[in-house]
């Protein structure tokens, strides 16, 4: 049996209780799929019974039940994982996180937010902005948002906001149809050699995505991202200059900061913590939301 995410109807999680993984468990049951995991750390183990999702607190070749059809791991799990032994000795296919959201992502309208720092407030903002708008948006980030309630949503619209991991080119999996990055550095040593190879990582993701996708992009990384991909760069940054912008006006009792495009005043919002990187991270998702219209 495939449903509407393209996968098996009984789904195996080896690693379930990630900030990811959990999202994506909670997402397929809500689905219909039938989803059972596993994990070192039970901490979610009430949240995974309230929701009826059989959940084995260690690993065990016996954890993987007998009718699972796909196992799906995080990347902290290896290949030595007794679960992931055992789905190879039976002919069960698996599939890493990252490579099972890339399949979500290619059947979807996925708004995808990439960088080194900023992901999941990013993400956030723009779900809140989505909701707000009513778009209705299907959602899986790292974090808790209190605007849905956790790390994951189900929606009805045709949008698919996802956070967008950069970690052993995790995010090359995904096949977005527009997306932010809000910054590049380099993070992961154990995965890039210099921050020149970081780059040129994001150049390939850009690559990743649909043909004509709009991408909201720091201004000052436009030297090193121009002509990567067939898409549409926008850019935003702090104080005057060209693309999106953001300040804090300062003169307003509550603080508030005014977004503007091309030296145009748009409109003027308040966030709950406006300091210089929500204002960044604010701005870049206010540019996103306006070019979805």
């Amino acid at each position: 049996m495939i449903d509407q995410s393209g996968f098996p109807h009984h789904i195996h999680i080896v690693g379930i209780g990630g900030s990811a993984t959990s999202g994506l468990a909670m997402l397929l049951h809500s689905w219909k799929h039938i989803v059972t995991g596993s994990d070192q750390e039970d901490t979610r183990e009430p949240l995974f019974r309230e929701r009826g999702i059989p959940f084995f607190n260690g690993h065990h070749e016996s954890n993987l039940p007998k009718q699972a059809q796909l196992v799906i791991r995080s990347f902290a799990v290896p290949d030595t994982n007794p679960e992931i032994t055992a789905a190879k000795e039976r002919n069960i296919p698996s599939l890493l996180y990252s490579e099972a959201l890339g399949r979500l992502s290619a059947m979807r309208k996925t708004i995808a937010i990439a960088g080194t720092h900023g992901k999941t407030t990013t993400t956030g903002l723009l779900t809140s902005i989505f909701l707000e708008a009513g778009r209705d948006p299907t959602v899986i980030l790292g974090g808790e948002l209190e605007s849905i309630g956790g790390n994951w949503r189900r929606g009805d619209g045709e949008d698919f906001i996802v956070e967008a991991c950069e970690f052993q080119k995790s995010f090359l999996n995904l096949k977005p149809s527009s997306g932010i990055i809000t910054n590049i550095e380099l993070d992961h040593p154990e995965t890039f050699s210099d921050q020149g190879h970081v780059e040129e990582t994001f150049r390939e993701y850009l690559g990743r995505f649909h043909a004509g996708s709009m991408v909201v992009i720091p201004a000052d990384l436009a030297d090193r991202l121009d002509g990567a991909g067939d898409v549409r760069l926008i850019y935003f940054g702090i104080g005057e200059g060209d693309g999106w912008r953001g300040q804090i006006d300062t003169t307003k009792s509550v603080r508030t900061i005014e977004l503007s495009e091309d030296g145009t005043f748009r409109f003027a919002a308040r966030l709950m913590r406006p300091g210089t990187h929500e204002v960044f991270n604010a701005t870049a998702a206010a540019a996103l939301a306006a070019a979805h219209g």
